[in-house]
Formats: structure tokens, sequence, C-alpha cells
């Protein structure tokens, strides 16, 4: 720890930032915790809080002492992911690292791609320039279980942009806890094949009026060609006049990604001594989010969980048997840390 914080390293910066808030936060939970062990042979908070879950342990005061105990946890990550924040962890989100005109691929910056180089025609189914990215009051709208019931659907069609993750649906079921407008949909590379290769139709799920624009994240030149072809092709016989373009998220932006969470996993370890679940692989939501970052006025999250659903308090998805849904296991992949995500998008 003493190397980390004397470090000149950029990344260890991050951690040097939340060094002296480490020391405030681990004292506090120290004492919270330093009371649990006197009243409970010395045992560790997660070995009582195991205990009080399957009944061994009882009582209402210690119910609320696991409460406090929680609360100041998490009031410690999100305090030391602002530090880190405000220590250099922004840049991974400004254009110290990647800027926006290196985020999408176009036909001036694909030509210099050597490997799954552009044929002529594939080119030419990328934007001429960096595309604008002008997007005002935006929401972010997740796909967890927790938005069934809530009926934010009009206050989320009342933004400028709304941005939705994979396969997340707009039917007539879920629009009024989800709303049915869509200007911006970032796929993964699971989603970005169904919808270019074998069902370009579901864009049609997004047809409103207004222009969509489709963004395919962590795919090859061949599968990106084909979601471009599928959205001009059913641009043609849309309806209502909906337009959809396709865009081409710069696989530098996915590795950029897994760095940030890297930092962010040791800057928070430093601070909190908590172990966080998962690897670094950057979510879809969270590559939306910082797409986001870089064009709107504001941003509201919705549908978004902490949770790695080891059980879930609430459904993994809002949706059930959606077309060509995957057999999901109903909880976090294992290459994604939603606790550590958490603590940014809390942060930010």
């Amino acid at each position: 720890a003493a190397k980390l914080c004397n470090s000149e390293h950029a990344v260890d910066r991050m951690v040097a930032a939340v060094c002296a808030m480490g020391v405030l936060a681990r004292a506090e939970l120290g004492t919270l915790e330093a009371g649990l062990q006197r009243e409970h042979g010395g045992l560790s908070v997660e070995q009582i809080a195991k205990k009080y879950q399957k009944g061994k342990l009882t009582g209402k005061r210690l119910g609320e002492q696991l409460k406090e105990f929680s609360a100041a946890q998490e009031k410690s990550e999100v305090a030391a992911a602002w530090a880190a924040l405000g220590a250099g962890l922004d840049s991974y989100l400004g254009a110290e690292t990647l800027s926006l005109e290196q985020l999408f691929y176009t036909r001036k910056n694909a030509k210099r791609r050597r490997r799954d180089a552009f044929s002529a025609e594939e080119l030419a189914l990328l934007p001429e320039g960096t595309p604008e990215l002008r997007l005002g009051r935006c929401a972010l709208v997740g796909s967890s279980g927790n938005m069934n019931g809530k009926r934010q659907g009009t206050e989320i069609d009342a933004h400028d942009t709304v941005m939705r993750i994979n396969n997340a649906p707009v039917t007539a079921e879920y629009a009024p806890d989800v709303g049915a407008k869509t200007t911006v949909r970032v796929l993964n590379k699971k989603w970005s094949q169904v919808y270019g290769h074998s069902r370009p139709d579901l864009l049609k799920m997004d047809s409103s009026g207004e222009a969509v624009m489709v963004v395919g994240t962590r795919v090859d030149v061949r599968d990106f060609a084909a979601l471009a072809r599928g959205a001009a092709k059913v641009s043609g016989g849309a309806g209502a006049g909906t337009r959809y373009s396709a865009l081409y998220m710069n696989p530098k932006a996915v590795r950029q990604g897994w760095d940030l969470l890297s930092a962010l996993r040791t800057a928070l370890g430093e601070a909190t001594g908590r172990e966080y679940p998962g690897r670094n692989a950057i979510t879809t939501g969270a590559l939306g989010l910082f797409l986001l970052l870089r064009g709107c006025d504001s941003i509201d999250a919705y549908g978004f969980s902490l949770e790695s659903c080891v059980p879930c308090s609430h459904p993994f998805h809002y949706f059930k048997k959606f077309i060509d849904s995957d057999k999901s296991t109903g909880q976090a992949h294992p290459s994604h840390s939603f606790r550590l995500e958490g603590a940014l998008m809390q942060a930010l």
C-alpha cells in the first residue's frame, strides 16, 4: 500500500488520491466492526451477516447494526470512486485516452486499420467523418427487473435521447414501465450478430418516426457490415419516417473500459479493503454511458442494479422470453462486476 501511495504511475495516482480517504473510511468501518465483533465473539462482519441471513443470529438491533455497516461501506465506495475520478480516472472518459474522433470508425480513420481491414464496399457503410453527438437531455435505460411496476415510461420518453441496451424491448407490454421511445441502441457482439445476420427486422421495434442510431460494439468488420446493411434495408420500409443508421465503436473503447475498471478496482480496494466479485470486462450499459458522457447535457439512468443476482431481489431482466433472447442464467456474467461499475455510476 505504501508503495502504491507514493508511486507516480498514472493509475496509481488514483490509488494515492484515495489513500487518505481510505484511512478515514476504514476508521469509521473499523469502529462499527469492532462493536459487532465484541458482541459476537470476534466473528467478522461477513460471518455475522451470513449467520443473520440464515437465522442463526437474530434481533432487531443486530439488523440495524448490519444496515448501518452496509450503508457506511457503500458511502466509502462512492467517495473513493469520486476521489479516483478527480485524480485522473476521468481521463479515461475524456479525450486523453480516446478522443471522440477515435471513438467510432469512419471512412477517414478506418483506412489506418490494418488488421481485419475494410473492403471498399464495407468502407462505404461507415460515416464520412466523426458523427455529431448533440444529444441534449438523455435517458440511459438498463434492463434490470427493478423497472417492473415503476411506471416511469412517460418520464423516460420525455428525454431528447433515449438509449437502450441490446435486445431490451419497448413493446406495449413493457412501455408503461420503460417507455416506447428509442433513439440510440447499443449492441454487444452477440446482439450485433443477431440484428445484422438473422433478424434485422428487430430494428423495427424502435420505429417511432425519429432517427435511430444503432451502435455495434465488440464486433469485427463483417459483423458490422451486416448490421449496417440491415439498418439500411429496414430504413426503406420502416414506416413513420424512421431512419436507422449504424455506427461501429472502436474496439479500443472496450479495452479502455477494461483499463478503467482495473484502475478503479485497485483504487477502491485500497480505500475500502473490499474485494469485488467479477472481473474487469466492461458491460454494454457502461459503454453506452461513456458514449453519452461525450454528448449529453444531462443523463438520467434507469434500470440498473448493483446486484450480481446470486440470488436476486428482483428479476434479472424486466422482460421474459423475448424474441431470440439468450437462455439467461439470471445472474451477472462472471466477467462483469456490477458492484464495481455501480460505484462508478453513483460517483458520476
